[in-house]
């Protein structure tokens, strides 16, 4: 992981806006933000990054995110600052996910979902970490599937790893329960019931810019501001 995309990061956080819970109407923020779940093999993370450059946004992958995470365990003033850019109600959100919970990874996780919550308002593209559920009750956010047959992924992952056909095909089915596994049990709910997206793309008709361009026009449905060309 780059050094400095997690001071970048760790930067944009530290000079975000405090978050500030009201109950008066507040005009919403034009910048996007997206989360992108995807299926292993579906060409996601192209798609992603495809975006974030199209939209000139942030993107903020699983290792970035994860890497931010580990550095909030260990700076308390880091923690700190993670902590006072949340409001009360949405801090207790948070913590009652986690209530009666005590492993290592759970602490992980508690963090993790702190981090996105403090990006989540500056806008970006980010991909995976169950975000689609996570923000999607506080947030003004556009919820994008990728997904793909899992032949087509296999191929795309044989090729990619260098690895027999069949090989790629477990690895496609083991990844993807991972993946469900981490979502479900963080969140209690299951990451790919397709009411949990706003769009779900087929990547086996659509190639990465094909994509970007039917998410653009998306975007600019729900009025969000995309850059112009």
């Amino acid at each position: 992981m780059s050094n400095a995309r997690t001071q970048a990061l760790l930067q944009s956080i530290m000079g975000a806006k405090m978050y500030q819970s009201s109950d008066k109407d507040e005009t919403p923020s034009t910048v996007p933000l997206i989360t992108v779940s995807r299926g292993f093999g579906a060409n996601g993370s192209e798609i992603a990054a495809r975006l974030a450059e199209r939209l000139q946004v942030p993107l903020y992958d699983k290792e970035l995110i994860n890497e931010v995470t580990r550095q909030a365990k260990a700076d308390p003033f880091l923690t700190k600052q993670l902590d006072e850019r949340i409001s009360g109600a949405m801090a207790d959100w948070i913590t009652s996910m986690f209530t009666g919970q005590s492993t290592s990874q759970d602490t992980f996780n508690y963090y993790m979902v702190k981090v996105i919550m403090n990006i989540a308002p500056q806008g970006g593209v980010i991909v995976g970490r169950g975000a689609h559920l996570l923000l999607s009750q506080k947030h003004r956010v556009f919820r994008l599937r990728v997904e793909g047959s899992l032949h087509v992924c296999a191929e795309r992952v044989a090729k990619r790893e260098d690895i027999k056909l069949k090989k790629a095909e477990k690895r496609v089915v083991q990844v993807d329960k991972e993946r469900r596994d981490f979502v479900e049990g963080l969140y209690k709910n299951r990451s790919t019931r397709h009411n949990f997206y706003d769009m779900v793309i087929n990547t086996d008709l659509f190639k990465p810019q094909a994509t970007v361009g039917v998410v653009e026009l998306a975007l600019a449905e729900m009025g969000f501001v995309i850059p112009k060309k």
